[in-house]
């Protein structure tokens, strides 16, 4: 047996002990659940051809069926996805949204913004904090009279960028997922680590997907948050070529995944 085959063996058997979205969240309780963005989830998930679950299920078996409970407890991804209180149980699950006057990191900011709830609302307003402070230039079009406009960077980049940092964040560490928006670029950095599989330059070119949080991975795919190809920071490179924007950076600092787009 090669190592390679010995070591996915080793990973396979003890997975749920190795990924923090398929642990137990120990003092968790159904009645922590969000029902209301569970049946949100549904209909979604059942409008993408996703998701198969009627809606009127009782809600300890929807989440069994989207493997959400482990020995008929809750998983910590339950709680990341559709808690009531998610920093009730994880106070680092949180985004901190900056927006910059010039071009260094340096105070005073001109917003600081910090957004919890669960993992699919903090994608909503993280985005939004984004559009809300980029431009959005007017122009008109040959033979129309009503202008036209786009933001000066792609906003199905932006979003992509966002849940990529999201889905592949490392959950038990203290520190946030940071947003800086500058003058001249958006950074976005992810408390997380690139699997043993990829490096930096990989992310540039087409790549398997391996997902750091595989529960919390599948529901966004389930309701078309990200797609299971691995081709997400590809999208993300065509989309701002397309803009006109240079190419956007990945790198790793001090241990974090940043990206970087102009």
């Amino acid at each position: 047996m090669s190592k390679d085959e010995y070591e996915r063996i080793i990973l396979e058997k003890h997975k749920d002990k190795l990924y923090f979205d398929s642990q137990i969240c120990k003092e968790a309780i159904l009645g922590d659940m969000d029902k209301e963005k569970i049946r949100w989830f549904l209909k979604e998930g059942k409008r993408q051809g996703r998701v198969n679950i009627s809606i009127d299920a009782p809600i300890d078996e929807i989440l069994m069926k989207l493997r959400l409970l482990k020995n008929s407890k809750l998983t910590n991804s339950a709680i990341l996805l559709f808690g009531k209180n998610v920093e009730q149980f994880f106070i680092q699950s949180e985004i901190k949204c900056i927006l910059l006057s010039t071009s260094t990191f340096t105070k005073p900011y001109a917003s600081y913004q910090t957004y919890l709830g669960n993992l699919f609302e903090q994608t909503e307003k993280a985005t939004n904090f984004i559009l809300e402070n980029i431009r959005k230039p007017l122009w008109l079009e040959s033979g129309k009279i009503s202008a036209s406009s786009s933001y000066e960077v792609p906003e199905e980049a932006i979003r992509e960028a966002i849940v990529n940092a999201i889905v592949h964040r490392d959950y038990a560490s203290p520190s946030k997922i940071q947003i800086r928006v500058f003058p001249d670029r958006i950074e976005i950095w992810n408390p997380g680590r690139l699997p043993s599989q990829l490096r930096i330059e990989d992310l540039k070119k087409p790549h398997p997907s391996v997902p750091y949080n595989p529960l919390i991975f599948r529901q966004f795919y389930r309701v078309g948050f990200v797609e299971d190809v691995g081709g997400g920071t590809t999208d993300i490179i065509e989309w701002c070529k397309k803009a006109g924007l240079s190419e956007p950076e990945f790198e790793q600092e001090m241990g974090l995944p940043k990206a970087k787009t102009k």
